[in-house]
């Protein structure tokens, strides 16, 4: 292993779900949403992260993600997502020239009381 270079494993955060660790279909607990950093490969970066009751890793929300939370729980506001059970599925999607698996949420129930 060369000192000058960098093995692309190091361009990435394993402190965060991806979709290859993931089970179809998981039905998950919102308990916390928080700021933090990341690495993306290039520099630091500041994400927002989604914690669920019971997990080992959190997930990077992406702005697909956020609106469909948003439409599943009848609330667009963060602070009412917290407590909100989401089930997590994969799905193909096109990134940087090619097809990858991503975390996406699924269903179309509102389950927040306001």
């Amino acid at each position: 292993m060369s000192d000058t270079k960098t093995h692309w494993k190091k361009s990435f955060d394993y402190r965060f779900i991806s979709a290859e660790e993931l089970e179809k279909n998981v039905t998950v607990t919102i308990e916390s949403i928080d700021q933090d950093e990341t690495f993306n490969g290039k520099e630091k970066e500041t994400v927002t992260v989604l914690k669920f009751k019971g997990a080992k890793k959190g997930m990077i929300l992406n702005k697909t993600n956020a609106k469909k939370i948003a439409e599943v729980t009848g609330s667009p506001y963060i602070e009412d997502w917290i407590g909100q059970q989401v089930t997590l599925t994969t799905q193909t999607v096109s990134a940087f020239g090619q097809q990858v698996e991503a975390i996406r949420i699924k269903g179309n129930y509102k389950n927040v009381t306001v």
